[in-house]
């Protein structure tokens, strides 16, 4: 998805080229972060900013600064492709200040119009700053909902700051954890919107104590489930343990980030969440996206990560002939 300018965009570049030249001076000083070498990185790779051209990129980092360092403003919105929805930044965490220069995208976001319909019902499990949630809720409408689950309380904080920025949209916020049963888990979370908090032991972090529930309980009072989204950092086979209930009666479709790293840290495997997923009668896809399309291709056993994204789609084998037999788009 790329990122588009807003009118607060618009005044900040005009503000900038107005900037004198001390401003201008300071301005430089914002936007050069020197590296080991001392050669100043200005701008992420093109694979880090969602193909964003040079260009564009370096008029956002120029932006960015100028809110930050003349207009004292550390908030900011990035539109969402051309969905009229928006996440609200903040321009002092780095994730929120490298979505604010380099815009955000996702491969299996971009799927969702493949997946979903109006009226669907979607639980985004690890919903960080929202860009899944918003992107979902766009999709299915009024007459559906999202529901968006974010242990980590500063991280949650901000998603909800982005689903007020979009008051349109049916999303229900639940800031818990997801594991496989329902009680108190100590938590290490990191800056606000980084992505990596988790159940996990780490050496660094702030270790806090969350409420944790149970995707079958999570979504017991719902009258329909169709896709949920796992990136819980290496706890997905937790949560798809606390599924069972879930996988068996109500067969949505999953977004599961397969990231055998993170799933090794929590004592799992990724030949343990294949094995319980197969079990349940579940096969997995790669989603492979280019050309402004999205593909899905069924994994072989064993799987594996994926090369480049690391989510996989896994849907229910009696819905496997809708995906194209394994090579094509979906035929919801």
């Amino acid at each position: 998805m790329r990122i588009r300018s807003d009118s607060t965009a618009a005044r900040v570049r005009a503000a900038a080229r107005r900037a004198p030249a001390r401003a201008h001076r300071g301005l430089k000083a914002a936007i050069a972060v020197p590296s080991e070498r001392g050669i100043p990185h200005l701008v992420a790779p093109r694979e880090g900013r969602g193909g964003q051209p040079l260009g564009r990129a370096l008029a956002r980092i120029a932006a960015g600064a100028v809110r930050r360092r003349l207009l004292r403003s550390t908030r900011a919105r990035v539109e969402l492709g051309d969905r009229g929805v928006f996440l609200d930044v903040d321009l002092d965490t780095s994730h929120g200040l490298h979505v604010y220069r380099h815009g955000w995208s996702d491969a299996a976001a971009d799927a969702l119009d493949e997946l979903l319909r109006p009226g669907d019902v979607v639980v985004d499990g690890g919903a960080n700053l929202g860009g899944f949630t918003l992107v979902a809720a766009s999709i299915v409408g009024p007459r559906g909902a999202v529901h968006a689950v974010e242990a980590a309380p500063e991280t949650a904080a901000l998603l909800r700051r982005s689903v007020d920025a979009n008051p349109r949209l049916a999303i229900e916020i639940h800031e818990v954890a997801l594991a496989d049963a329902a009680g108190e888990l100590e938590f290490t979370t990191f800056e606000a919107g980084i992505g990596t908090a988790s159940f996990a032991p780490q050496d660094r972090g702030l270790v806090v104590r969350v409420p944790a529930t149970t995707l079958d309980a999570l979504t017991a009072p719902l009258e329909r489930v169709d896709l949920v989204k796992l990136d819980v950092e290496g706890a997905e086979l937790r949560a798809l343990q606390g599924a069972r209930r879930l996988l068996t009666e109500r067969r949505p479709l999953l977004v599961i980030e397969f990231e055998p790293g993170h799933l090794a840290r929590q004592g799992a495997s990724a030949a343990d969440v294949e094995a319980l997923l197969t079990d349940a009668g579940y096969v997995g896809f790669d989603i492979v996206s280019g050309d402004g399309r999205t593909r899905f291709v069924e994994l072989q056993s064993p799987w594996g990560r994926p090369t480049g994204n690391p989510d996989i789609l896994v849907v229910p084998a009696e819905r496997r002939e809708r995906f194209d037999g394994g090579s094509g788009q979906a035929g919801l």
